[in-house]
């Protein structure tokens, strides 16, 4: 997903591709009866990888980052869904801290 992410234009990195990882972790696990909170740590496992080993500048930080950040996101994932017993408002809760991230990243980035 993050060769698809280089060709999203503004927005489209803190909107769709959160809505497109989130459903992606979240909807399998679900159906499957997976670990929500592992499946979202593994997404970021294989991230970190991705981002580590394409030798780009700063990609231990930002493996570890993306590591840190889909646990996260998987720890609000599970409180939300243990919250309200549904998928749609883990899902959303998941949406919202993954939108919030790469909006926080995307301006950082753009304003140093």
């Amino acid at each position: 997903m993050n060769r698809i992410k280089v060709y999203l234009p503004g927005p489209n990195i803190i909107y769709y591709a959160p809505l497109v990882e989130e459903l992606s972790k979240t909807v399998p696990a679900v159906l499957t009866g997976a670990s929500l909170f592992f499946t979202h740590a593994f997404f970021g496992v294989i991230e970190a990888a991705w981002e580590m080993f394409t030798l780009r500048r700063n990609g231990l930080y930002a493996g570890l980052a993306a590591l840190a950040s889909h646990s996260i996101f998987g720890l609000i994932t599970v409180l939300a869904y243990e919250r309200y017993g549904a998928a749609a408002p883990a899902l959303f809760a998941g949406y919202l801290a993954h939108a919030a991230w790469n909006g926080t990243v995307t301006y950082l980035v753009n304003n140093n």
